[in-house]
């Protein structure tokens, strides 16, 4: 079973990789992640993180500390 803590985790290895490339030397890249960033933020930015974060603290095996760093470094990602 795929749990929302796996699936939390897993969008925001996504994102954090989308993010590392805006930083890339090579243009192209640099494009491509930018764009990329785009359609992620299309389809997750504005629900998913309330959506996921109460799923989250609800799986018993998940630390509300862990969602907190997460959110956390998300403001800072989008502070960038």
């Amino acid at each position: 079973n795929v749990t929302a803590n796996v699936v939390f985790e897993k969008i925001q290895k996504v994102r954090n990789h989308l993010c590392k490339h805006h930083l890339a030397n090579n243009d192209y890249i640099r494009s491509l992640a930018y764009k990329m960033q785009e359609k992620f933020d299309e389809y997750w930015k504005n629900d998913y993180n309330v959506l996921f974060g109460i799923a989250f603290v609800l799986d018993r095996r998940s630390k509300v500390g862990y969602l907190k760093y997460v959110l956390e470094s998300l403001n800072e990602i989008d502070a960038m």
